[in-house]
């Protein structure tokens, strides 16, 4: 089985936790329960089709390049912090 980071051509950037490679990593407290709410949600979509869901499990914590990105819920980088990473084509 093939993980997303290869499928999608950026591996070894992303899709493993190794030297030379991004440190993003998501941090989930399984037992949060909480409902889905577009509001909550960090997108500019402005809808979830999860919209109402009850879920078990929030994250709590989410690492980009080894910098905290998210926190409890807030946003902890400026926008523009995102890299644009080229993916590989294999045919």
């Amino acid at each position: 089985m093939r993980n997303s980071a290869r499928t999608f051509g950026v591996y070894p950037q992303k899709g493993t936790v190794s030297i030379g490679s991004d440190a993003d990593l998501v941090m989930i407290d399984p037992s949060i329960e909480w409902e889905i709410k577009a509001s909550m949600l960090h997108s500019k979509a402005g809808f979830s089709p999860y919209e109402g869901w009850k879920v078990k499990g929030k994250p709590v914590l989410s690492l980009l390049r080894g910098q905290r990105l998210l926190e409890n819920g807030k946003i902890c980088q400026r926008p523009g912090f995102g890299q644009y990473l080229a993916r590989s084509v294999k045919k």
